[in-house]
């Protein structure tokens, strides 16, 4: 991967961050069903503020979240080989799956 390929994922990770903050969660506006990631930026908050209790009610898995954002930036970096990447993006979207339907439930 290159710096341009970089640059282009870190500037789609931002865009995405400016509309949420910015906008909302548009699946809870459609659907009126919290998504997974619901939670993230007021947990981040708490956190910032020292209250870490506050963060994990807010969204358990904010951290993780967080870590795949930024695996999917640096990708090609971090998973030398196909399989690897693959196999660590379905268990960690499988976590934070199995997180969202408890969180719904």
């Amino acid at each position: 991967m290159n710096y341009k390929e970089i640059c282009k994922r870190g500037l789609l990770l931002i865009g995405v961050l400016i509309v949420g903050i910015a906008v909302g969660c548009p699946i809870y506006k459609i659907f009126k069903i919290p998504c997974p990631c619901c939670g993230v930026t007021r947990a981040w908050l708490c956190l910032f503020r020292g209250d870490i209790k506050g963060a994990f009610a807010y969204n358990s898995l904010f951290v993780l979240i967080a870590l795949v954002a930024v695996a999917f930036v640096f990708e090609e970096y971090l998973f030398k080989k196909t399989w690897k990447k693959n196999v660590s993006f379905c268990v960690l979207g499988g976590i934070i799956f199995l997180q969202y339907i408890v969180r719904i439930l």
